[in-house]
């Protein structure tokens, strides 16, 4: 039986757990206050804290450090990376100084301890950055600026493969194209396991705060209107666009909420929406080649009726549509790292 610590921190919360072989034993999801992240200067202050957090929650279930047999740990952009396992070792360890920043790469550096400590085996899974564009896919029409190659390659590649185990197919011999719709909205195209290309939220639709993709002549005359300072346009793609600033909520059940009672403008965003979702698969169905196996709508949004349904009378088509909310991180890192465990997978190093 394999033992694997799962290591998953975001921007504002923690999740942890242990799971044996393919069982989740325990869980802990700890969400913090801006309050308490402010206290924190950046990222790597709050090192400290959550270190101590891991080895309390081992220590509270039951656990002791030498009895994990592996670690899995949530990976962010380390730049260019092919999906699947890396080996949490000095060099990704020290990537995480110098190329990272997110709170994800805490996981990294916490298992880099269990790494030394311990000997226990540690990777991380299905980092942000593992898309693999080609280079012609990445182009603009600006030499100096490319297309982003990143998004939710987690979930993503998770609710791909269990659309497909349902469909009694394989994910690595298929075409899939995913749509992650959450806080953060990311359409992605997958051929034989990779992710090959992506139409991320700078790109594609809005979600509850950020903003999407914009009409860049309008958006210039924006930045430069000294309506707005710098910090207040960025802050329309983290969390001031989207529902926020036509709705004031970034809060879908209260979309649907006001939907249901028959407020227009409520309706009209929700439709923006579907549409855009709709719009973003469609590109990625455009290239994607003579067949596609499934489309899959996953994330918070997924729970959203009103607005999958918009979606999925559009986009059923084209391809076999399979909609699974919520997000499957935890158990796609522990899984992962099983597979790698048992021989199925071989892990990277960066």
């Amino acid at each position: 039986m394999e033992r694997i610590l799962v290591i998953n921190p975001g921007s504002t919360s923690f999740k942890l757990a242990v799971f044996e072989d393919r069982e989740k034993k325990v869980e802990k999801n700890i969400t913090y206050t801006a309050e308490q992240m402010a206290s924190f200067a950046s990222f790597e202050d709050q090192y400290d804290m959550r270190r101590q957090t891991v080895f309390d929650f081992l220590k509270d279930t039951g656990y002791a450090p030498e009895d994990i047999t592996a670690v899995a740990a949530r990976g962010s952009g380390f730049g260019p990376m092919e999906s699947g396992a890396y080996v949490i070792d000095e060099a990704l360890e020290k990537a995480c100084h110098t190329n990272v920043r997110h709170a994800s790469f805490l996981a990294t550096v916490i298992g880099y301890e269990f790494v030394k400590t311990y000997g226990i085996p540690g990777f991380v899974y299905d980092c942000q950055s593992a898309v693999t564009m080609e280079p012609y896919v990445q182009m603009t029409g600006l030499p100096e600026l490319q297309r982003r190659a990143g998004g939710h390659v987690l979930n993503s590649r998770a609710a791909a493969r269990k659309a497909a185990e349902k469909a009694g197919k394989r994910y690595e011999d298929g075409v899939y194209i995913v749509a992650h719709l959450g806080g953060g909205c990311t359409t992605s195209l997958h051929n034989c396991g990779r992710i090959i290309d992506v139409i991320g939220g700078e790109e594609g639709t809005f979600s509850p705060e950020r903003a999407g993709g914009l009409p860049m002549r309008g958006f210039t005359k924006l930045c430069f209107s000294g309506k707005y300072t710098q910090r207040e346009v960025a802050a329309f793609f983290t969390g001031t666009g989207g529902f926020v600033a036509h709705l004031g909520t970034n809060d879908a059940r209260e979309v649907a909420r006001r939907m249901r009672e028959g407020d227009e403008k409520a309706l009209m965003v929700c439709r923006g929406m579907g549409y855009r979702i709709s719009r973003d698969i469609g590109a990625l169905f455009a290239v994607a080649g003579p067949q596609v196996d499934g489309i899959v709508l996953t994330g918070g949004l997924a729970y959203f009726e009103e607005l999958m349904s918009m979606v999925v009378e559009r986009v059923k088509k084209l391809a076999p549509v399979t909609v699974l909310p919520g997000t499957f991180e935890m158990e796609a890192l522990a899984f992962g790292v099983l597979r790698v465990l048992s021989g199925e997978e071989e892990a990277r190093r960066l």
